[in-house]
């Protein structure tokens, strides 16, 4: 079998290569690299950013206020902050408290504390971040390849570098995680590794503080527990014995935070849609998930190759549930069951070859839902570590092909060329896809025509659309007269845009029935249109499939509201706040009708109680200060716009009065406090 690892055709022809194609640095066999280190890592920091520099202006996008929203309220409280960010689950909503993620969540506040909230910044971050770990990956594998290896490293990091199944991670905000994780676990790497090489056990204790923080950042950095013991195996002496004893570090990072997260954190709990995977189904076919797993797998290897169909959202159906039946699955079966023995075959030998295929491997298992199921089913975000040993591969193969000794590879100037060519024709792709990255609607409008058999994407379409229509609504009642060409010109594309959303969420359940958004979503839609009673058919409908009923029963409130039936819509209200009891747009419309009916004490009651399940939202307190005013209670309204000041969302005509009120009362100091909060949200929103 052939040793990559030591390509020595004849004694004559490699002298002969090393004569003809000789490249500075590489003489003596690659050994004399040490001078072009700083080169090739100002090389790979320069393309990364130079390559990803037009995401920069970018704007925010797909789930980015997942963490954006969060991070801003508590940056408005400064450090003080810190520990409930360390303290609780990073994702909370009405339905779900899930992820434990503080060190992501961290590098927002901390962004927005002392650098800006602005999208911009957040993308100069998120490029500069990968930058820096492209750099990293360098650094590690000069390490594990050692120094005679160093052009065979740059070339593979350079392949990873501008790989364009990365462009989800760095031009998408809120994979920063993705980007904090990654860092942190190769400086874990190369933390134990520094140990192994030094024997000083200080570089442990820094392993475990940087794999602590990669594991906060992400819990995809679970894979690398086994890259470990598997680089230990292929590039250094140890016995089995102490490749363990090195790994069993492993076990303090997970203990910690496992012991931690029992102390602090709520339990966890998210709900999972069928329609973005089926397979979540308890009862799942085991068969079928494994056919559709292989599939999953050889999609991603074509995606490895030809990533020229990217999309924002993959899922089902755009990747179907197939069985063995399925042409593609057997492709892929043979395709990488081929390779799994080749690997076992040559495993003894340690080359470098072998390792980056049996990271992609072990990796590729992982995602590709034969472990558990993968959210959407697969997504670009996850090939970051298979995307690693695909690069390693590619760069080791094609020196296969040319039988040339990868400690000699940048010997060989047609080689070399060959692999800048790939890199080069990777790189423009990724650049090509960075504009794609500009907003949702650039994102959605590009993406949505390989999309039409995706529920959850022609369920998310819609949804910006119906935004983008709320919007020119909001337009034409500004300054307009209602009868005027710019005011029915703005209502007429409200019309469109509502009744291109109402046919995608169609489309969504002509492939998925059952599909509780896109059910509760067109009720809301219809009832724009005046189709109140086909409106409550589609809630009704939702109602059976859907679990988050608070929703749905507040719409029908809302009906009944508008139809003049206040005993059934308050009935609903109080149904949608049964089903959840933090749910604040229920308090709120309620507390409307009861002022509506002249009941301002049962309003003010309600939301009270809004207040205490909402302790951080300042409406609230808002509406609260409405009622006041409306009862000409000066006092309750400076009680109450004083408590929402201090919440989110900031409310700049609340500080505005507090402003005049305190000038009023020639309180000075207090009138300074409230306007520099107004100059704050003012700053903020530059």
């Amino acid at each position: 079998m052939f040793n990559f690892k030591a390509v020595t055709a004849n004694k004559k022809t490699a002298t002969r290569t090393i004569a003809n194609n000789s490249v500075p640095g590489d003489n003596a066999g690659g050994e004399n690299t040490d001078r072009y280190f700083l080169f090739q890592v100002l090389t790979l920091f320069l393309v990364a950013f130079l390559l990803y520099a037009n995401s920069i202006n970018n704007g925010f996008n797909l789930d980015d206020e997942l963490y954006t929203v969060n991070a801003k309220a508590m940056a408005g409280r400064g450090l003080q902050s810190i520990p409930q960010i360390f303290t609780s689950h990073t994702f909370t909503d009405a339905d779900n408290n899930y992820e434990y993620r503080p060190v992501a969540l961290l590098s927002f506040v901390l962004q927005y504390i002392f650098i800006s909230p602005s999208a911009q910044a957040s993308h100069l971050v998120n490029v500069v971040l990968y930058a820096f770990t492209c750099v990293l990956l360098f650094i590690l594998l000069r390490k594990w390849f050692t120094k005679k290896y160093s052009w065979f490293a740059f070339l593979a990091c350079l392949v990873f570098t501008v790989h364009p199944l990365h462009t989800e991670i760095v031009d998408n905000i809120k994979n920063r995680d993705e980007l904090l994780e990654f860092f942190f676990s190769l400086s874990a790497l190369i933390a134990i590794w520094k140990m192994y090489e030094t024997r000083r056990w200080v570089y442990g204790l820094l392993y475990v503080v940087l794999f602590m923080l990669a594991m906060c950042s992400k819990k995809t950095a679970t894979p690398f527990v086994v890259l470990i013991p598997i680089a230990f195996y292929f590039f250094s002496k140890l016995s089995l014995k102490k490749i363990l004893q090195y790994s069993s570090l492993i076990l303090v990072p997970r203990l910690i935070i496992f012991v931690f997260g029992r102390h602090f954190a709520v339990p966890s709990h998210r709900i999972t849609f069928e329609h973005e995977n089926p397979f979540y189904k308890v009862n799942s076919d085991v068969l079928i998930k494994l056919a559709t797993s292989i599939n999953v797998a050889g999609r991603y290897l074509y995606l490895h190759i030809f990533p020229s169909r990217l999309v924002y959202y993959y899922g089902y159906k755009y990747v179907p549930v197939v069985g063995w039946d399925n042409v593609y699955v057997w492709v892929s079966l043979l395709l990488h069951l081929a390779f799994v023995c080749f690997l076992a075959m040559n495993i003894r030998k340690r080359s470098i070859l072998v390792f980056g295929g049996v990271l992609y491997i072990i990796s590729i298992i992982v995602y590709s839902n034969i472990v558990r199921p993968a959210p959407g089913m697969m997504a670009e975000r996850f090939m970051y570590l298979p995307s690693l040993g695909f690069s390693i591969l590619l760069c080791a193969a094609i020196a296969w092909l040319f039988k040339t000794d990868l400690s000699l590879i940048g010997n060989n100037k047609v080689l070399t060329t060959l692999i800048l060519l790939v890199c080069f024709g990777f790189a423009a792709r990724s650049f090509v896809r960075n504009r794609d990255w500009k907003d949702k609607h650039t994102l959605y409008t590009h993406d949505m025509k390989y999309l039409d058999s995706s529920a959850k994407a022609n369920s998310m379409y819609a949804e910006l659309l119906t935004t983008e229509a709320h919007k020119y609504k909001t337009q034409a009642c500004q300054g307009f007269s209602p009868s005027s060409g710019l005011a029915k010109a703005y209502r007429d594309s409200a019309a469109n845009l509502l009744a291109e959303a109402k046919d995608r969420y169609k489309t969504a359940l002509r492939i998925t029935p059952d599909f509780p958004n896109a059910l509760n979503n067109i009720g809301i839609i219809l009832i724009e249109q005046d189709s109140i009673a086909l409106a409550k058919d589609y809630f009704q409908r939702s109602l059976v499939s859907t679990t988050q009923k608070a929703r749905v029963y507040h719409d029908l409130a809302m009906i009944y509201m508008r139809e003049g039936l206040y005993d059934s819509s308050v009935l609903f209200f109080n149904r949608s706040i049964n089903a959840d009891s933090s749910f604040l747009d229920a308090y709120c419309n309620l507390s409307k009708l009861q002022v509506d009916q002249h009941d301002t004490l049962r309003a003010e009651h309600t939301l009270l109680l809004a207040a205490v399940k909402n302790k951080q939202s300042s409406i609230p307190y808002i509406q609260l200060a409405d009622i006041a005013l409306f009862k000409r209670d000066t006092m309750s309204i400076v009680r109450y716009c004083e408590m929402a000041a201090e919440l989110r969302p900031a409310n700049v005509p609340i500080l505005s009065f507090l402003v005049t009120y305190y000038k009023g009362k020639k309180d000075q100091a207090k009138a300074d406090y409230y306007n520099n909060k107004i100059s704050a949200i003012q700053a903020s929103e530059e």
